[in-house]
């Protein structure tokens, strides 16, 4: 799962409880000759991303490990560590003193994190069902979309715990399938009293597989029905979005027949609002679709990303966190080649400009009261291999 470090902290990320991420290390993988797929530096920046991924969702991390145990038999884990055997450094000791540094200049700057206006309620009755590997895919996909193609932060919320999302203006279901009676109660108890929520693909079945029919509740006449089509074309106000569907998406999932052949639906309930797409589009075969969906909804509530950028590749990942007199922001590349990135904080009014290096890490701690740097976290220079 390196492509979804963030999914992993927020996922398991408890409101109101400190998180560690422990273990936090790179098994040595291997091509077909036995050499190494990574070399130490690619190994150390990965190492590095793991970290700053940490930090950034409010968790500290534990490095494993520090010394290599050379007398280990696993050979993936005989060459986990940041000193060899032999007590030279490997690159990723060079990234823990980095970090230590930066862990001892920030830890006063951290209390009273404001919490995100966005959450992501992750289906339980799916996600320990036979569809469990669907439910994480749809979890890592709109993470991912929203992190990094709408420039968003957001939370996680299990679904037996759905009643954290109280305080969120938006809770996204992505392509839940399934949800409890318990959990739809507590979502139309959180739009009556102003909440919005966002459902992509139909979430009228119960942990039993059951039918509830719950939209009728709502007084919308829609039924569930196979997923049986390659291609859709969602209009969402003027735009037109295509997406299109796996042969293996085609055999596990359900859709929604939304009056009057509609692929997409806004509703007002009391305070709050629904917005409901007929096909699970997290699991389309291409993101942008479930990107440009959350970038309407997102728009319709007026939910603007905490910061001004242009041509922010959707390689680099910015995230932004709030603190009772700070703001820290991480950036995380994941792109072959260094970019220029040029942001403008909307807390600060802080522009922030760097140029970070292909894989690498950077974090900034700006003064909320003045916009200065208060301390930077810099990605280690090694000799090149």
């Amino acid at each position: 799962f390196n492509d979804d470090l963030l999914w992993d902290s927020l996922a398991a990320k408890q409101k109101a409880l400190p998180m560690l991420v422990q273990e936090t290390g790179v098994m040595t993988e291997t091509n077909a000759d036995g050499r190494p797929r990574r070399s130490a530096t690619t190994e150390a920046a990965l190492f590095e991303r793991k970290i700053g991924l940490a930090l950034s969702t409010g968790a500290g991390a534990i490095e494993w490990l520090w010394n290599i145990n050379a007398i280990m038999l696993s050979q993936q884990e005989v060459t986990i560590g940041a000193i060899r055997t032999d007590g030279t450094d490997k690159p990723e000791a060079d990234v823990l003193r980095a970090y230590a540094q930066f862990a001892k200049d920030i830890q006063a700057h951290l209390s009273d994190p404001e919490p995100e206006v966005v959450s992501i309620l992750t289906s339980q009755a799916e996600q320990f069902s036979v569809l469990g590997s669907v439910a994480i895919d749809a979890q890592h996909r709109a993470v991912r979309a929203l992190s990094y193609q709408c420039h968003m932060s957001a939370r996680m919320v299990a679904e037996n715990q759905a009643a954290d999302i109280a305080g969120s203006t938006l809770t996204i279901l992505p392509s839940p399938q399934m949800l409890q009676d318990s959990t739809w109660r507590e979502l139309i108890s959180y739009v009556k009293d102003g909440g919005n929520i966002l459902i992509t693909g139909p979430a009228d079945r119960d942990e039993h597989w059951d039918l509830r029919n719950r939209l009728e509740q709502l007084g919308i006449t829609a039924t569930t029905s196979t997923l049986t089509y390659k291609s859709i074309n969602i209009q969402v106000g003027t735009e037109k979005i295509d997406a299109s569907f796996s042969a293996a998406a085609q055999r596990a999932l359900e859709v929604l027949t939304l009056p009057g052949g509609r692929s997409y639906l806004e509703t007002e309930h009391g305070k709050g609002h629904i917005f409901i797409v007929s096909a699970p589009i997290e699991l389309a075969e291409s993101s942008d679709a479930t990107a440009m969906v959350y970038k309407h909804v997102l728009n319709r509530l007026g939910i603007d990303p905490p910061f001004e950028s242009a041509n922010l590749p959707s390689s680099v990942l910015v995230r932004q966190r709030v603190f009772n007199d700070s703001v820290l922001y991480l950036f995380a590349s994941e792109s072959s080649s260094a970019q220029d990135l040029d942001i403008r904080d909307k807390v600060t009014e802080t522009r922030i400009r760097l140029q970070i290096p292909a894989q690498r890490t950077e974090l900034v701690l700006l003064s909320r009261g003045t916009g200065k740097v208060i301390v930077k976290y810099s990605s280690p220079e090694w000799p090149e291999e």
